[in-house]
């Protein structure tokens, strides 16, 4: 098992997590620099690639094997010709869809996990009871049953501010059933 702890100074570090017990030991295994500030990541186990967010970029895939040195190739990016809205925060993955979050839309882009594809893009908005996803610094999504509520998955956002646009409400939390996601880009 492996951890990927990032800063935003772009150092990129992997360690191997070893458990015995009561006890976790870690032990660096590889370390770099991705150019500039690093906000988010998701190590993808089905697919053994590393998904990393520099912030004002775009996103890179490596590959997450601790023997896969530093070469990288490009999933998306912030500049010209790219689908990401700087910043660029959370990563994740579900199903066969991978999503990354763009802060500075307030919006999260679509990608197909085989081909990694650029699919579209979709915003989670308020309804009745609560309101738009913004600043969002995370993500998350799982495709598993979690039962009467989301029986087909979940996605997950952070929320920054919780309230209407302008006001400094708590930060928190929107859960959306993944299919209503999922049955927009197939």
């Amino acid at each position: 098992m492996y951890a990927f702890p990032n800063s935003t100074s772009g150092r990129v570090e992997q360690w191997e997590l070893a458990v015995d017990g009561d006890a976790v030991t870690a032990t660096s295994v590889r370390l770099w620099d991705a150019g500039s500030a690093v906000e988010g990541c998701y190590a993808d186990e089905t697919t053994g690639k590393l998904y990393l967010g520099e912030e004002d970029v775009g996103v890179w895939v490596y590959g997450a094997e601790p023997t896969a040195g530093t070469g990288r190739t490009p999933l998306d990016s912030t500049g010209s010709g790219g689908h990401i809205t700087a910043d660029t925060e959370g990563i994740t993955a579900a199903g066969n869809r991978i999503y990354v979050s763009s802060q500075g839309s307030n919006d999260f882009t679509v990608y197909d996990r085989s081909t990694r594809a650029y699919l579209g893009r979709f915003a989670v908005s308020g309804g009745t009871a609560a309101d738009d996803c913004e600043d969002t610094d995370g993500i998350d999504a799982t495709a598993a049953d979690l039962g009467p509520a989301f029986p087909q998955g979940v996605f997950i956002c952070q929320d920054g501010s919780n309230g209407a646009p302008g006001t400094s409400g708590n930060q928190n939390f929107k859960f959306v059933p993944l299919q209503r996601i999922t049955a927009r880009f197939g």
